[in-house]
């Protein structure tokens, strides 16, 4: 009985040791979340935001149409946001457009953060368009930085190059390939196209193809290019 009870007091003393050196040493905290500071869009900005009172007059290459966008409303701002592991300020817009002849609204905003916060930071932005009232569907036609690799349904295929449009040079022209446009009414919806960016001027022409196929571009439907705008960055 005494071995039994000192077997006991053993285990107790050495259960209590154990709990004793544990709380002396605890698992050290978890770093605070690293600051990453101000996250703005960069030369993106050139590309995507403008003022109200832009804008932009595009003609039709197989009906000879003309439609002008207008902008109506813009706004730049900064968000703070965190994980557990970054902590930052992103900077976030918003441009709003409508289309004079047809009567669609357009809303070209910043779908997301600036990074992914879960993993490594990458500086991704990837300023989405919408058409809206009412609701017919929403792309990513644009994103930043330019790199060719894929990034879901676009592909960056040129990287600022020179482009002339009626006489027009435009520098810094980013291309962007979309396999499936939103954007475009029945029986055209879904079919892949490219989106011609150029800094300082924003969209200055976007192809549509009729593809018999899902990422088909070989024949061309129609093309909206720049015909006129008026610029407020």
């Amino acid at each position: 009985m005494k071995y039994l009870r000192f077997n006991s007091f053993l285990l107790s003393g050495i259960f209590l040791l154990g709990f004793s050196l544990q709380n002396c040493n605890p698992d050290p905290p978890d770093p605070p979340p690293k600051d990453l500071g101000f996250l703005g869009l960069g030369e993106a900005k050139d590309y995507v935001y403008f003022k109200k009172g832009t804008w932009w007059v595009y003609k039709n290459t197989r009906t000879g149409l003309y439609d002008t966008i207008e902008v109506y409303f813009n706004l730049l701002d900064t968000l703070a946001e965190k994980s557990d592991k970054w902590r930052f300020t992103n900077e976030l817009f918003s441009v709003k457009s409508k289309s004079l002849t047809t009567g669609h609204f357009y809303n070209f905003y910043q779908r997301s953060a600036a990074v992914d916060v879960l993993t490594e930071p990458t500086g991704f932005i990837t300023p989405n368009l919408a058409r809206r009232e009412p609701f017919e569907g929403d792309i990513i036609p644009f994103y930043y930085p330019f790199v060719k690799p894929h990034y879901g349904y676009n592909f960056c295929v040129n990287i600022k190059d020179t482009m002339n449009i009626n006489g027009q040079v435009y520098p810094d022209v980013a291309v962007f390939y979309i396999k499936q446009d939103a954007l475009e009414p029945d029986p055209l919806n879904g079919k892949p196209a490219k989106y011609y960016w150029a800094r300082h001027y924003g969209l200055v022409q976007k192809d549509l193809f009729d593809s018999q196929f899902y990422g088909d571009t070989g024949t061309l439907f129609h093309s909206w290019k720049i015909v006129n705008s008026n610029i407020i960055q």
